[in-house]
């Protein structure tokens, strides 16, 4: 929303700020993948709540921000495939800007949780499973 109450949209993420820096800020920084359609779930992990989080962007810089929120890509034909099956997490960043970014780029620094904050080596689903089949399809 600008200062004069008018309501401006279309605006993509990497343009957006929520403090006003002169740092150049690269839309492959903002977000690692490009939409899957514009079918999307959203919430709010009440876990992750206002929680601290380290990211690494796709130009493998690391940043350190606040949890806003998480949007899950519905109805596409990405997104019922185990490989390609990500849900972003919308983070606040204490450089201004924004970024969203996927699970596997992010660590959660709950100190009341987490002894240390290093970055694992994941294996990536490659199975559906199915109650019906009795095992994987």
């Amino acid at each position: 929303m600008l200062e004069c109450g008018a309501v401006y949209r279309n605006v993509p993420l990497h343009k957006l700020a929520h403090t006003i820096t002169g740092t150049p800020w690269d839309p492959a920084d903002a977000q690692t993948w490009d939409c899957y359609g514009i079918h999307f779930s959203t919430t709010e992990y009440p876990f992750l709540e206002g929680t601290r989080l380290r990211t690494h962007t796709r130009s493998r810089q690391e940043y350190v921000g606040t949890y806003l929120f998480t949007a899950i890509p519905m109805l596409d034909g990405f997104s019922a495939e185990p490989e390609q099956g990500k849900e972003f997490y919308f983070v606040k960043l204490d450089n201004g800007r924004y970024t969203a970014q996927p699970t596997n780029h992010l660590l959660v620094l709950d100190k009341s949780f987490i002894t240390e904050a290093t970055w694992p080596k994941l294996k990536r689903q490659t199975e559906i499973w199915s109650v019906d089949h009795g095992n994987e399809i």
